[in-house]
């Protein structure tokens, strides 16, 4: 028995459908995965951005007021920056730059801790080692949910740019993210 040409051309497209579909659905999980790993992203920077305002109402009159300045605008634009990647955390621009703003305030507060490091009197006053601490925490509970977004996004990347699903990907508008910087601890216990 012979099989027609008829038949092998529907087959073909039988398997090219399954593939298209099976290819699209692991884009959508890949892409939902990133977002719900976003989720968790949020609510640690959200955490630790409470933990430096705090921090900074509690920073000690010896420290330059223009320091405090920009640790506040620091804190003001991740704020913003995190807002923007809450609505869109697949997009590469939102997460770019929500990366950059992180990148400022972890310099900004790597500058407030050699400060706090040269004026042991001011740690006196018991709330501020603890505030540090609570900090320090914050953006080491940070650094691991940051590592479980990276994988993520690496992952979907990885498959948006694979042949043949980089075609499906362009017909159905996946674009590549971005990942996020990772960032050495910004804000250790000042010696005392």
């Amino acid at each position: 028995m012979m099989i027609s040409t008829r038949s092998l051309w529907w087959a073909a497209a039988a398997v090219l459908l399954f593939w298209a579909v099976g290819g699209y659905n692991r884009l959508v999980r890949m892409r939902n995965a990133i977002q719900q790993h976003y989720v968790a992203l949020d609510a640690r920077l959200m955490q630790r951005n409470d933990s430096v305002a705090a921090l900074i109402a509690a920073l000690p009159a010896r420290v330059e007021p223009s320091l405090v300045e920009t640790l506040q605008a620091a804190l003001g634009h991740s704020r913003a920056a995190r807002e923007q990647a809450r609505r869109t955390p697949c997009d590469a621009v939102a997460i770019t730059n929500l990366g950059v703003t992180e990148t400022v305030l972890a310099d900004v507060q790597a500058r407030v801790a050699r400060v706090l490091t040269g004026v042991g009197d001011a740690l006196a006053d018991s709330t501020l080692p603890t505030l540090v601490e609570q900090v320090a925490q914050a953006e080491a509970a940070l650094a691991y949910t940051r590592d479980d977004f990276n994988r993520a996004a690496r992952a979907y990347n990885h498959a948006v740019r694979q042949f043949p699903t980089r075609l499906l990907a362009a017909v159905f508008g996946f674009a590549a993210g971005a990942t996020l910087p990772a960032l050495a601890g910004t804000l250790a216990r000042p010696a005392a």
